[in-house]
């Protein structure tokens, strides 16, 4: 019997669509900055400060962190390309997914709260 131990495979993300989520998750990070700094630094005074300005730094830090598994899963040499259209597929091992997973169960989290509070961090 092998000693070596198989690679689970939690799911694959085209190469596009991961550069597509990054940019995203960008965009939710300056948005939260241009937020935190209004409530911390702004001249208005706003309702639920307290509750905003927490959801606000969780929902960065988690996002950061998202940006940051993602940006090492494009780095790294673990892909597959499709034959038909040359694309490249990044395979994600279980570890990275769960904490992609994670995070971005906190970052929806964050959100749904401070949509109760009347902060949207999506465009419409």
């Amino acid at each position: 019997m092998s000693d070596k131990k198989t690679k689970k495979i939690s799911f694959a993300v085209r190469e596009t669509h991961a550069l597509k989520q990054i940019a995203e998750a960008n965009q939710l990070i300056s948005r939260a900055k241009y937020l935190l700094k209004d409530y911390l630094c702004g001249d208005n005074s706003y309702r639920y400060k307290d509750q905003v300005v927490p959801l606000l730094a969780e929902h960065m830090t988690n996002t950061n962190m998202y940006v940051s598994i993602m940006s090492n899963l494009l780095l790294s040499d673990n892909r597959v390309t499709d034959k038909k259209t040359g694309e490249d597929t990044i395979v994600v091992e279980s570890k990275d997914f769960e904490l992609v997973t994670a995070y971005l169960t906190i970052t929806a989290g964050c959100e749904n709260d401070l949509e109760t509070l009347g902060i949207s961090m999506r465009e419409h």
